[in-house]
C-alpha cells in the first residue's frame, strides 16, 4: 500500500491555443507548472520552455482535430484569434475562417476526446452604449471583428454546452515583438513620444497574468457556461495611461487627450464596452485587480526579471528551431 501512495499520479495534458500570442505565451509558461502543456501556432513559431509546440492551421479542420487527439488533453484553453480589429474589417473572410470557423473546430475536437474547453472570447461583442455589461446582456458587435468572435461563442455552445466561456480584455508583456497597449504606452513614456490616448473610450482591463490565475481558478472549480473575467474598474484609454505613467515614475506631459471620433480607425469601436465582473469573484471567492492592482503587477513583471526571461527563452528557441 504504501508504495501505492507514493506513486506519482501523472500529470494533466493542456493543449493552449495562440501561444505565440499575449495571452497563450504567457498562460503556456504560466501552466507549465500545473501541467504537461503543448501550444500551437500558426505563422509565428511559439517557443515557451517547458512547453511542446505544435505548427497548426485552425482554418483546417482535420490538422485540428489530428492535433487534439494527438495531444489528448484534459483541457483546452483556446486563446488563438485573429485580434487586429481594422484588419478583421476589411478581410471579413479570413476573420470569420479563422474566429468562428477555427473555434468550432476546436470544440468538435474537444468533444471528440471530452476535453474540457475554455473559450477565450471578447468585451468587444458589446455595443458600447453604456458599459457595465453582465453575462445575460444581448450581445451586439458594432465591428467585425467582435462580430465573428461572437460566431465563436456560438459554436463552442453548439458544440461544447458544457465549455467556459470567458469575456475579458487584457494587457500584458509579450514574449516577441508584438506590443500590447500597456507595452506601447510604457515604451513611448519613456521615449517622451506624444501618446493620444482617448478620454471616450472606456473599459475594464486586466492583466494577463492576473486573467490567467482566474482561468486556472475556474478550472480547478469545474466552471461552466459564460463568465465576465477582467478588470474590476472601469476607466477610459486616457486614465489607464495616466495611471501607468505614475505607477512607472513616468513623466505623463507626453500624453495628450484625444476622441477616438478623430483617429480615423478602419473599424468603428465600441465606446464603453466595460464588463460587470460580480458573477467572477463571486464564483473565485476574491475581488479581481482594479487598474492600479494589475499596473504595479505589470511592473513587478518588469522588475522581477521575468519579462526578460520571457523574452530570452523565447529568442533563445526561435534561434535553436
Amino acid at each position: 500500500m504504501a508504495s501505492r501512495r507514493n506513486e506519482r499520479r501523472p500529470r494533466p495534458r493542456w493543449l493552449i491555443t495562440g501561444g505565440s500570442g499575449l495571452l497563450g505565451g504567457n498562460l503556456a509558461r504560466m501552466a507549465s507548472s500545473r501541467a504537461d502543456v503543448w501550444t500551437t501556432y500558426c505563422q509565428h513559431p511559439a517557443p515557451t520552455a517547458g512547453c511542446e509546440a505544435i505548427e497548426l492551421d485552425l482554418r483546417d479542420g482535420a490538422q485540428v482535430s489530428a492535433a487534439v487527439r494527438r495531444v489528448g488533453p484534459e483541457v483546452i484553453i483556446h486563446a488563438a484569434a485573429l485580434t487586429d480589429v481594422d484588419y478583421c474589417q476589411e478581410h471579413l473572410e479570413e476573420a470569420w475562417a479563422i474566429n468562428a470557423g477555427g473555434s468550432e473546430a476546436i470544440a468538435a475536437g474537444a468533444a471528440e476526446v471530452r476535453a474540457r474547453l475554455v473559450y477565450i472570447s471578447t468585451d468587444a461583442v458589446f455595443q458600447g452604449d453604456r458599459g457595465g455589461y453582465r453575462e445575460h446582456e444581448t450581445a451586439r458587435p458594432v465591428n467585425r471583428y467582435a462580430a465573428s468572435k461572437l460566431a465563436g461563442e456560438v459554436q463552442v455552445r453548439r458544440h461544447m454546452p458544457a465549455a467556459l466561456i470567458l469575456r475579458t480584455s487584457i494587457y500584458g508583456w509579450n514574449a516577441g515583438d508584438k506590443r500590447s497597449l500597456a507595452e506601447w504606452m510604457r515604451d513611448g513614456l519613456m521615449e517622451a513620444q506624444t501618446l493620444p490616448l482617448f478620454t471616450d473610450v472606456f473599459f475594464t482591463p486586466i492583466l494577463v497574468n492576473d486573467l490567467a490565475d482566474a482561468i486556472f481558478d475556474l478550472v480547478d472549480l469545474k466552471a461552466t457556461g459564460m463568465y465576465h473575467v477582467a478588470g474590476s474598474e472601469r476607466c477610459s484609454k486616457y486614465a489607464f495611461g495616466m495611471t501607468l505613467a505614475e505607477v512607472f515614475g513616468l513623466d505623463s506631459s507626453s500624453i495628450r487627450r484625444a476622441s477616438v471620433e478623430q483617429a480615423g480607425l478602419a473599424a468603428p469601436r465600441p465606446r464603453d464596452p466595460s464588463l460587470c465582473v460580480d458573477k467572477a469573484q463571486a464564483a473565485l471567492g476574491r475581488p479581481l485587480p482594479d487598474v492600479r492592482q494589475g499596473l504595479t503587477r505589470f511592473k513587478a513583471l518588469w522588475d522581477s526579471g521575468y519579462v526578460a526571461a520571457l523574452k530570452a527563452a523565447d529568442r533563445s528557441l526561435v534561434a535553436a528551431a
